[in-house]
């Protein structure tokens, strides 16, 4: 049985959504295997008690090159089957803060992965949006 290996290119610039300005900070991480073995999903201890965040501080908390970028986000929307189950939740969703982008009014935001009655798809939420219990960050597993 042939093993099919997925690569991402974590170096190039990500995906700009029509309208937006463009990213602030891209976090580049070279040629990523997809293997959900070396992918985490990460709380923070306030989010794990139910307290809202932010991605700043999310951000403060985690190492800067376990940040995984939107570049992935952008793979696993075009390869669905390889997205977890348990990321599937209804109301979750998962983060990628390895991309800070700039959104058309100038605000800084995050893309995030989420599934829902309408299917798979991406949704944002801009820098100071809090994040809570159902918003976990993608990161390299440690």
């Amino acid at each position: 049985m042939n093993v099919v290996k997925h690569f991402i290119d974590c170096d190039s610039g990500p995906k700009i959504p029509d309208g937006w300005i463009g990213f602030k900070n891209h976090v580049k991480g070279g040629q990523f295997e997809w293997d959900l073995a070396r992918v985490a999903l990460y709380f923070s201890k306030k989010q794990k008690t139910g307290i809202i965040t932010n991605a700043d501080e999310l951000q403060q908390e985690i190492v800067c090159d376990r940040l995984l970028n939107a570049n992935i986000l952008d793979y696993l929307t075009a390869h669905p089957e390889l997205i977890p189950d348990d990321w599937k939740d209804k109301d979750k969703m998962v983060f990628f803060l390895g991309t800070t982008y700039l959104f058309s009014d100038g605000r800084e935001c995050f893309r995030y992965l989420h599934c829902n009655k309408a299917g798979l798809g991406w949704g944002f939420r801009y820098h100071d949006d809090g994040l809570g219990s159902s918003s976990p960050v993608a990161v390299l597993a440690s």
